[in-house]
């Protein structure tokens, strides 16, 4: 079993999916509203930065993040010491299609680099949503803008918005499709293209019909998916655009390097790359960099994609909600800029001392030690974390409460299988969740033993175990029918790909419906209501 590929949250929007099973982290994030809202305050105070980066590290997702996120910028608005222009960016650990291939892009960088004798330097890739003509980064954040066969419908708003963006000296290099002759209407190769198109649009046309007005965001977009007619299986023209503008890109990281000497560097790729194409480009970037003799760059690039995932396709709902919000109070959010970050929390994720907050909801590592470690190298002096994990109030390790009842349910479940002969009972033995709930003391120690943070606060909570909102209970015979299903929808989705992994499909179906007989024979039974113990960490960089 290898965690990082076998177990993930369960993708989509169905029934089963993590996306529509979010309500008991939804009550951990509301829970611990008033601590996340302290630290950000305490952050203005202590710190008065100019800008701030927020990073949530999960598991909160889809319409919970946005809920993180609104709030935030609430509490900043209404910071009487805010002196924060540009703020805040917020990091996701929800990724898209082109996160997929970054295992086996680091490790072709590397060789690549290893065959000439290099070494390639720290990088972090993200990726951004957003109009290209509307604000997208920070101010004076990016050294270099990539953009490969897209041209926007307001080009000069779009060179304006990124001249807010780029350093000063810092370059851009833009790919388009054009033409050689004055005519407008003759473009070679791409006007026949969309008169071919035209002519199969007329071929269809029997009657007039009523065409509701075009949204270029909503309506104009890549294909998703992998099949035969998706944006990722056709990028032939794309690759080709890529390699030929590959000296003038080069040129420019070179000009960059030598003209502004810088301590690290903010490489966007705008698009239309996608996928390999993406990192084609990406590791030609990498590659340059450290053939530079001029390079006195420590952490570089941080890739910024537009290719995104699942929450960002809320943005546009959640702007008008967080302006609306604003405007009630008599307030106007500050600029914002969201942004997705892959990887690992146990490894290094950003920059070192470029996050002002932390945030994580209902995650703890396997290795708890150092993902404090890597998170004090990317902390600024003074930041904040605030990290919220189910835990247990019991000395007993083996005793959390209502997450502890789940799996052994979960277990009850397996073991039927295996008694029913449709499981091999060294499947069983062999297998292992990797979850464990710490205590508030084991937390604390672990903490202490980093020694670069100091512990602000830590609470205990108990939130409810129920996987239904009171607004969804059911009422009458089948009500605690239907709370078992919910909880075993709610666990499919967190667990699913863990038990594929190792059992196989088969069993998936089958699995799950007894764990909601179960549970619901559980709680038809159970004399206390089900809760779940959580603990929230405040903690701050030293100085």
């Amino acid at each position: 079993m290898k965690i990082e590929r076998d177990f993930h949250m369960m993708k989509g929007d169905d029934e089963f999916s993590y996306a529509e099973n979010l309500r008991m982290q939804k009550r951990a994030v509301l829970a611990t509203k008033p601590i996340v809202e302290k630290a950000v305050r305490e952050v203005c105070i202590d710190l008065h930065p100019q800008s701030m980066v927020i990073a949530d590290l999960g598991c909160s997702f889809g319409a919970n993040t946005l809920l993180f996120i609104s709030e935030m910028i609430t509490t900043i608005c209404q910071e009487h010491n805010n002196t924060i222009k540009e703020s805040p960016m917020e990091i996701y650990n929800d990724f898209d299609h082109i996160f997929q291939s970054l295992e086996q892009f680091e490790q072709l960088i590397t060789q690549d680099c290893a065959c000439k004798g290099l070494q390639p330097p720290p990088h972090f890739i993200a990726g951004l949503p957003g109009s290209f003509c509307t604000r997208l980064f920070p101010y004076n954040s990016v050294h270099l803008f990539h953009s490969s066969m897209s041209f926007e419908k307001d080009f000069s708003r779009f060179l304006q918005m990124r001249c807010m963006e780029i350093v000063p000296g810092g370059r851009m290099v833009l790919t388009v499709a054009g033409r050689k002759s004055k005519d407008v209407l003759n473009a070679g190769g791409t006007t026949i293209l969309f008169e071919l198109l035209s002519q199969g649009l007329r071929t269809l046309v029997a009657e007039p019909k009523h065409l509701a007005a075009m949204k270029i965001e909503r309506d104009f977009h890549m294909m998703k998916g992998d099949d035969e007619f998706s944006y990722a299986e056709n990028l032939r023209m794309q690759k080709r655009a890529v390699l030929a503008t590959k000296p003038i890109v080069e040129k420019a990281v070179r000009e960059v390097c030598i003209d502004l000497h810088p301590q690290s560097m903010v490489i966007a790729d705008l698009g239309c790359s996608f996928g390999a194409n993406t990192l084609l480009f990406i590791s030609e970037m990498i590659t340059t960099i450290c053939q530079e003799h001029n390079n006195t760059i420590k952490e570089s690039p941080m890739e910024i994609y537009n290719d995104f995932d699942h929450i960002f396709q809320s943005l546009e709902q959640f702007e008008q909600l967080i302006t609306q919000d604003c405007a009630c109070k008599g307030l106007q959010p500050p600029p914002h800029f969201i942004a997705g970050l892959p990887g690992s929390f146990c490894t290094r994720l950003f920059p070192y001392n470029s996050v002002h907050l932390f945030h994580s909801s209902m995650s703890f590592e396997k290795d708890f030690s150092r993902f404090l470690q890597m998170r004090c190298m990317e902390i600024v002096p003074g930041g904040r974390m605030v990290l919220t994990v189910a835990g247990r109030k019991s000395k007993d390790v083996l005793n959390a409460g209502g997450t502890t009842i789940l799996f052994e349910l979960l277990s009850q479940g397996l073991r039927t299988l295996v008694a029913e002969g449709r499981v091999a009972k060294e499947k069983l033995d062999s297998f292992n969740i990797p979850f464990y709930c710490p205590s508030a003391d084991e937390l604390k120690q672990l903490v202490q033993q980093c020694k670069l943070l100091d512990i602000s606060d830590i609470q205990l909570f108990e939130i409810d175990g129920n996987a239904m909102d009171d607004s969804e209970q059911a009422v009458g015979i089948s009500a605690t029918h239907t709370v078992g299903q919910s909880m075993s929808a709610s666990l499919r989705a967190a667990m699913e790909s863990l038990i594929e992994s190792h059992f196989g499909e088969g069993i998936r179906e089958e699995l799950f419906t007894v764990f909601a007989r179960n549970f619901t024979s559980y709680i038809e039974s159970e004399v206390e209501k089900n809760s779940i113990t959580v603990i929230t960490l405040c903690l701050q960089a030293k100085h």
